[in-house]
């Protein structure tokens, strides 16, 4: 038995092997929340799958009773199609447009944090002097 010293509290008389109890009770502890965690990713998983799959079967029940055909005219002819994939053609196109969209957005965002950085990293290995000026980082 000894004396165990503990962010500012002296706690007397504690065994080894209450200590290896509170040890194990606190490493316990950690992996239930770990698994916790764990367990809340894969229910967000199985939560999206079973969202996709509901959104899958809501399309294919709205196609099934959209076969009508309809006349699409566009700029240089016109063409028959079932309604339902006239809609499937026109949500691709669309998807397609947004993603190039919002991708160059992103890659021109990307693009700018790394120009940033590299002013930054010289601005940082050129502080070391100080009678150089810091760079002008334009945004």
């Amino acid at each position: 038995m000894g004396k165990i010293q503990t962010t500012g509290y002296l706690i007397k008389n504690i065994s080894i092997f209450q200590l290896i109890g509170m040890e194990c009770q606190a490493n316990l502890l950690h992996n239930q929340r770990i698994v916790s965690l764990y367990g809340k990713v894969v229910i967000m998983k199985i939560i999206k799958i079973i969202l996709v799959i509901a959104l899958f079967l809501i399309a294919l029940a709205l196609g099934a009773q959209n076969q009508e055909t309809v006349t699409f005219n566009y700029l240089i002819a016109q063409n028959e199609l079932p309604l339902s994939l006239l809609l499937g053609i026109v949500f691709v196109v669309a998807f397609a447009i947004a993603w190039l969209i919002f991708g160059s957005l992103y890659l021109k965002s990307k693009l700018t944090v790394l120009r940033l950085r590299k002013q930054l990293n010289k601005a940082q290995a050129s502080s070391a002097k100080p009678s150089e000026q810091l760079p002008e980082i334009k945004g």
